[in-house]
């Protein structure tokens, strides 16, 4: 079976048509299951680090990030249906017959799922007890380097594992390190 979109119409074949749209439609359920699957790593990995909070706030992320990526698919299914207009004039062209998969729709789809799929592992490796640098922390860390400069920012760094080091010799936890 051809891929073609545009050829399908022209010749009026609704079944194959709709084959073809249900390939793309199953592509996009397919990130909306690996957009799910991350957003539950997700929030085991900030159970398994004592910040999970139960709010919508993931789950409006997650949400939005898929929309993202079925405006992106859409872009794509849009190119694809263009490119595919390319495949009509392959008899005279070879390397245009190429233009009858949904090359634009593939790639992206596979970029897509690769990176879900990173993000499931880097929250394994999260719930398995990886630092976890929040937003807020990095942006105090950003401001912190414009502040002091990274002289400055080394220098508290080494001041902060002295105190560490000495703590963990002597044993002691003053009761305002307690409170963390």
């Amino acid at each position: 079976m051809e891929l073609l979109f545009v050829k399908s119409i022209l010749n009026q074949d609704w079944y194959t048509l709709a084959v073809k749209l249900g390939y793309q439609a199953l592509a996009w359920v397919i990130i909306l299951i690996a957009c799910f699957v991350d957003l539950r790593t997700g929030m085991n990995a900030s159970k398994a680090h004592g910040v999970f909070k139960t709010n919508s706030y993931g789950l409006r992320k997650t949400l939005k990030k898929y929309k993202d990526y079925m405006d992106v698919m859409l872009m794509a299914f849009l190119c694809d249906v263009f490119l595919s207009i390319f495949y009509v004039r392959g008899d005279d062209f070879s390397i245009l017959k190429i233009f009858d998969l949904p090359l634009v729709t593939i790639i992206l789809f596979i970029y897509t799922i690769t990176t879900e799929f990173i993000s499931v592992l880097e929250n394994k490796r999260k719930e398995k007890g990886a630092p976890v640098y929040t937003q807020k922390a990095i942006d105090a860390i950003n401001e912190l380097t414009k502040v002091i400069g990274i002289d400055g920012v080394e220098k508290l760094s080494d001041l902060i594992k002295k105190k560490n080091d000495i703590n963990n010799k002597t044993g002691e936890v003053k009761d305002e390190d307690k409170s963390d």
